[in-house]
């Protein structure tokens, strides 16, 4: 008996399948993805599957994301065994399903695994793609390791990216075509501007991990050339990482006021936001760059760097997209922004962004593409 012809309005059945979701020893990791999951909640029967790495796992095996059951299963990315072992598992938690979806490109090797080569059984399968990587450096030993792993896109029956940028050096390395639905962005309301010229330091933040790639040395440096200036401003960067103890010793040895809160739940992020002037983050690469999109939402002009899904919402006058790595520059585009976002209200800068990016554009998006994918094989979606 065909659903298509008796049930045409039976929900369907989603084993989501990822490695990255938020644990407590890490309560920020995968915290988009988790969101993602509450909003196909509203238009499919969720079962998800955390692959967690053993240093993340608290011994806890079932949990709920709102009323989303979780199984977690501990296994490493990096050992083989590990990945043949969850095989079983994954394909005890499939029984029922209408389709998969894997969210991160660390759960593509595994899932491949445990479809086998024939994919016999011919579970329908989509994949959601953030890995910043992607939109980094693609040359030398890491871009040819890069490359490799973009080749298992080509597993799914349909891949989808987070922004149009990412979409495209998928497609680019891969030849297949890649559908963007954008991440969701948390939207608490916009929260009134301060002024600025009351006396007071100008408060820039960024949020993201202390990492390299994210160049918080570059931001520690153009805070340091507006104080050369003449501005007053000091940084609060909302996020952990390695860099930590050197990023305060730069900060101490060029006398720039800089303040690190390490990983934090996302209420304080957006309470930090909403305490600030502008939104800095000289970042090399994003995917989308959710922060960015959060601080706009929330009132806040940014600067942010050119590289990633950022330039499809980043833009004059409560936005700057900057490249390079000379701080007069940047500091340069600080100043432009606050000048030609000063007569913004917040609700002007948040309007573009809350209009685009809410859980159910989301959700609506996921439901047309599950839905292309069943009708594109309806004799296999059967009742079970």
């Amino acid at each position: 008996m065909s659903v298509g012809e008796d049930h045409p309005h039976r929900r369907p059945r989603v084993l989501v399948v990822t490695t990255w979701l938020p644990t407590p020893a890490s309560p920020v990791m995968g915290s988009f993805i988790a969101r993602d999951i509450q909003a196909l909640s509203g238009i499919a029967d969720l079962r998800v599957v955390h692959l967690v790495a053993p240093h993340l796992d608290d011994g806890v095996r079932h949990s709920l994301i709102g009323d989303v059951p979780v199984w977690r299963i501990p296994m490493s990315v990096r050992n083989p065994v590990d990945l043949i072992r969850v095989g079983g598992p994954l394909r005890r938690a499939m029984k029922g399903a209408d389709l998969v979806h894997s969210m991160a490109v660390s759960t593509l090797r595994p899932l491949a695994l445990a479809l086998g080569p024939s994919r016999a059984h011919r579970l329908l399968w989509i994949h959601t793609e953030h890995w910043s990587a992607f939109a980094g450096d693609l040359t030398g030993i890491r871009g040819r390791a890069v490359r490799t792993e973009a080749q298992l896109q080509r597993l799914p029956d349909l891949d989808v990216a987070v922004s149009g940028d990412l979409a495209g050096r998928i497609t680019a390395m891969t030849g297949r075509s890649v559908e963007v639905v954008p991440n969701i962005v948390e939207m608490p309301p916009p929260v009134a501007r301060l002024r600025i010229d009351s006396g007071r330091p100008l408060e820039l933040i960024a949020v993201g991990g202390l990492i390299a790639r994210k160049c918080p040395f570059l931001a520690v440096a153009t805070v340091a050339e507006l104080n050369r200036r003449g501005i007053h401003a000091r940084l609060t960067w909302v996020g952990a990482g390695s860099l930590a103890p050197d990023v305060m010793l730069l900060a101490s040895a060029m006398g720039v006021d800089v303040r690190l809160t390490g990983a934090v739940p996302h209420d304080e992020v957006a309470r930090q936001l909403a305490t600030s002037d502008l939104f800095l983050l000289p970042t090399r690469a994003e995917t989308f760059c959710l922060a960015a999109a959060e601080a706009l939402a929330v009132g806040r002009p940014v600067v942010v760097g050119e590289t990633g899904g950022q330039a499809s919402f980043v833009r004059p006058p409560a936005g700057r997209l900057v490249g390079g790595g000379d701080e007069r520059v940047w500091a340069d585009a600080v100043e432009d922004v606050l000048s030609k976002s000063r007569g913004l209200s917040a609700d002007e800068i948040a309007a573009p962004v809350r209009r685009s990016f809410g859980a159910m554009r989301l959700a609506v998006s996921y439901s047309a593409l599950y839905q292309r994918l069943l009708e594109g094989r309806n004799p296999l979606w059967e009742m079970g």
